[in-house]
C-alpha cells in the first residue's frame, strides 16, 4: 500500500483539502471512517489495475454530442443567442465551463449541464472543442 494514498484519504476525510465538486462527493463517503477502514480502502485502490482510456474517450464523445444540440454550427434556437464553441480557446472554455458549473456565470441551463463534471471532464471537453475547426 502506498503511504501517499492512505495520507490523501485521511486528509480528505478530515476535510483538510480544498473541496472541489468531485472531492466534496468523495468526502461524503470517507467522513467518519476509522483509520483501519481508510487503510483498507487505500490498500484496495492501490492494487487495482488501470483501465483502458477508451471509456474516457466515449464519455467525452457522449458529452460533446449533448453540447452539439445547442452549440453546433447548424443549431438554431429561436429567441436565444447560443455561442458556437468549435475552435474556441481551450483556456477560455475551461474558465467558462467552470464558472457555469460553480454558478458564477448566469445560465441556469448551462449550470445544470455542467454541474456534475469535475475539472478533468471540463478540461477534456474544452480540449476537444479547441482542436475543432471553427464553423
Amino acid at each position: 500500500m502506498k503511504a501517499s494514498t492512505n495520507k490523501a484519504t485521511k486528509a480528505l476525510a478530515a476535510a483538510a483539502r480544498r473541496a472541489g465538486t468531485e472531492r466534496y462527493v468523495l468526502r461524503l463517503y470517507v467522513t467518519g471512517l476509522s483509520d483501519k477502514d481508510i487503510q483498507h480502502l487505500a490498500a484496495f485502490y492501490t492494487v487495482q489495475k488501470s483501465r483502458a482510456v477508451e471509456k474516457g474517450q466515449t464519455l467525452v464523445k457522449d458529452l460533446t454530442d449533448k453540447c452539439e444540440r445547442c452549440h453546433a454550427a447548424e443549431a438554431e434556437i429561436p429567441g436565444m443567442a447560443v455561442p458556437k464553441v468549435r475552435g474556441q480557446d481551450r483556456d477560455y472554455l475551461i474558465m467558462a465551463l467552470r464558472a457555469y458549473r460553480d454558478d458564477r456565470r448566469e445560465s441556469s441551463t448551462m449550470h445544470k449541464m455542467s454541474l456534475p463534471y469535475g475539472d478533468a471532464v471540463i478540461e477534456s471537453i474544452a480540449s476537444y472543442y479547441a482542436r475543432q475547426p471553427a464553423r
